[in-house]
């Protein structure tokens, strides 16, 4: 029988497109986006909206998809370091931070173009993990050294949380073994599932975040009044 309605599959798609956008309407309702932290945070959540929206939505026009799957995640990549570049402390810190976006993204550039994107594209998915993890743990240790008990009201720690966790869950499921017979489309099909939850619960953090940072900015309005 035809499969009719709407699946889980199609359902967590759906929360996992919408869900970057509520992120951003909460830093501007509390006009917190005044900040550069948030502003990129926003910046994060716009571009990963149109990047879900493209990844799965029914497509009618045929589009290179490694291209703009590339593409997107070079821009997470750079906007994620800037993020962390805010928070961390330290000079040669800092500064290595720098060269090391300016260099891993010159690096990616050059083998895209040079190489082709098909035989590249999953290795630097997992360099590119691994990378990020690494610069949010010393974000999150340098966090929970400084603030101490007060780390939950840090919206820098629930973004940095919610990367960490992305880029572990993902690098976990790169270990799930591939099916080969196009057939038995169930295990790819979970395989889609898990990615999708791990996105929303990414993206959970930066809400939670973004309430933090909102609810900051408003005990900060009302001293000033």
């Amino acid at each position: 029988m035809p499969k009719t309605g709407i699946g889980l599959l199609e359902i967590l798609a759906l929360v996992a497109i919408l869900l970057p956008l509520l992120p951003v309407f909460i830093i501007f309702i509390s006009k917190a986006y005044k900040q550069d932290l948030l502003a990129l945070l926003m910046g994060l959540c716009l571009v990963s909206f149109i990047q879900n929206l493209i990844l799965y939505i029914p497509r009618f026009v045929p589009l290179d998809m490694l291209f703009i799957k590339a593409s997107f995640q070079l821009i997470n990549y750079i906007i994620l370091l800037l993020l962390l570049k805010v928070v961390i402390i330290g000079k040669w810190q800092r500064e290595g931070l720098k060269i090391l976006l300016v260099s891993f993204a010159s690096v990616v550039i050059t083998i895209y173009s040079t190489q082709g994107i098909a035989v590249y594209l999953g290795n630097i998915e997992i360099v590119q993990a691994l990378l990020l993890i690494l610069v949010t743990l010393i974000a999150l240790f340098q966090l929970i050294r400084g603030l101490d008990i007060f780390i939950f009201l840090s919206p820098m720690f629930w973004i940095a949380g919610g990367t960490f966790f992305y880029y572990s869950m993902f690098l976990i499921t790169q270990s799930i073994p591939e099916y080969k017979s196009v057939l038995q489309g169930t295990p790819l099909q979970q395989k889609k599932a898990l990615l999708l939850i791990i996105i929303i619960i990414q993206f959970i953090f930066y809400i939670i975040a973004a309430i933090v940072a909102g609810n900051k900015n408003k005990e900060n309005r009302m001293i000033l009044y």
